[in-house]
């Protein structure tokens, strides 16, 4: 142990360590850690030493403490800024993992007035409305509901929505090119149909994003609403000088560890 590791707390060396097993994949998403008793054997420490440790991870959303179960390293997050206009599959890919979309339905709708206001439709102009739900390995992670201009369900209807993002077709396929969001986000409690595809109880506390998107000529495309289980989501926020970002991270379960 050198002069530096002499002078910083146990529990900062502890948390240092467990920290930097969860980073390599030594203990793994899900896996519970030893108890607080053999730590502290191991580190020859007390266990309130061991205890400030796991207290400094959990407030990192690293492990989770279980009352009566243990301490387990937490779920693989999905980090998903708002800083840019990248689609949910494009952060997903980045981050190195697999995502896959069930489109559940399309088709013309009614909009709700406020929807009819923000794409500045026509009294009466429906829209076409894609129904998405959002997998990464088993879990769902967000059921989307995109409503976009109705000129464009000709183009949509034949698409392979499974396995493209929304955005790439639109600008790829379509030649549209998408130049800026607005986006608001708000805490909810998912109705029974939400709850039911997110394999959640209805009422369980959720956030939800909706996302206008328009185009280089400022034209609005389409309105979405994306739907996020509240356990599995925690928004982080990055302050610069001139501006401030926004972003959330998706809590995926053990199992796609």
């Amino acid at each position: 142990m050198d002069t530096f590791e002499r002078r910083t707390p146990h529990y900062l060396l502890i948390y240092r360590e467990v920290k930097e097993k969860i980073a390599s994949g030594e203990f793994a998403a899900g896996e519970r850690l030893p108890t607080q008793r053999k730590l502290s054997e191991q580190f020859g420490v007390t266990v309130m030493t061991v205890r400030q440790a796991l207290q400094l991870l959990e407030q990192e959303e690293l492990v989770l403490v279980r009352h009566g179960l243990g301490t387990f390293v937490a779920p693989t997050r999905i980090r998903y800024a708002m800083g840019n206009l990248r689609s949910l599959a494009q952060e997903v890919t980045a981050q190195g993992l697999e995502l896959r979309t069930r489109v559940l339905s399309r088709k013309l709708v009614r909009p709700h007035p406020r929807v009819a206001d923000l794409l500045r439709l026509a009294g009466g102009e429906r829209v076409y409305a894609i129904e998405r739900l959002r997998f990464v390995g088993p879990e769902p992670i967000v059921y989307q509901y995109s409503q976009l201009q109705p000129w464009l369900a000709d183009a949509l209807d034949g698409a392979d929505l499974s396995d493209v993002s929304l955005y790439d077709h639109l600008h790829e396929q379509l030649g549209l090119e998408i130049t800026r969001a607005q986006e608001w986000i708000r805490a909810i409690d998912l109705s029974p149909h939400e709850a039911d595809l997110l394999h959640e109880e209805s009422g369980t506390a959720a956030l939800l994003s909706e996302r206008l998107t328009l185009s280089v000529d400022d034209e609005p495309i389409l309105f979405d609403r994306a739907y996020l289980p509240g356990d599995r989501v925690s928004l982080a926020t990055e302050r610069h000088v001139s501006d401030v970002t926004v972003g959330y991270q998706v809590r995926l379960s053990e199992e796609v560890a």
